[in-house]
């Protein structure tokens, strides 16, 4: 009985075939969903803090994360909207870089908001790598602006 109730309230596997024309119209422009994670960190925190489940020394070490990742997005859309980014983060394949780092800490968010806790190894460590991968597009754009110029 349990197994079908968890079934009933769990989030059904994406058909990512069938989301493929959203995807495509995400990825013309990073602007869309860079927009989508201005709020979030801020809202993962507000949720987090509501989670009894989570010690309170894991719950600080998860905001720590979360502020990283936050401080990242804010790098990253600055260098978009005001400094040498813009064209280079437009591109498509660059936009679903982008939506792939982001993806699994906006799962994250929405199993531990439907009750479902995650190991806090896997929160440090999922909020983290996407923190770096966002440095690392930050990177790797600089990096292709250097070398046109050369």
């Amino acid at each position: 009985m349990s197994e079908e109730k968890s079934e009933e309230t769990g989030t059904p596997e994406a058909d990512l075939k069938a989301f493929r024309g959203f995807i495509e119209f995400m990825s013309q422009s990073f602007y869309r969903p860079s927009g989508e994670t201005d709020y979030f960190a801020g809202d993962f925190r507000d949720l987090l803090q509501k989670v009894d489940s989570i010690k309170e020394n894991d719950k600080i070490d998860i905001a720590f994360e979360l502020g990283r990742l936050e401080y990242a997005l804010y790098v990253l859309k600055r260098l978009y909207k005001d400094g040498p980014l813009g064209d280079y983060l437009d591109r498509p394949d660059v936009v679903k870089e982008f939506i792939r780092t982001v993806s699994p800490v906006m799962e994250l968010y929405v199993k531990l908001k439907n009750g479902s806790s995650e190991d806090v190894h896997k929160m440090l460590t999922t909020i983290g790598g996407a923190s770096g991968e966002i440095y690392s597009i930050i990177r790797n754009g600089l990096d292709e602006i250097e070398n046109e110029r050369c």
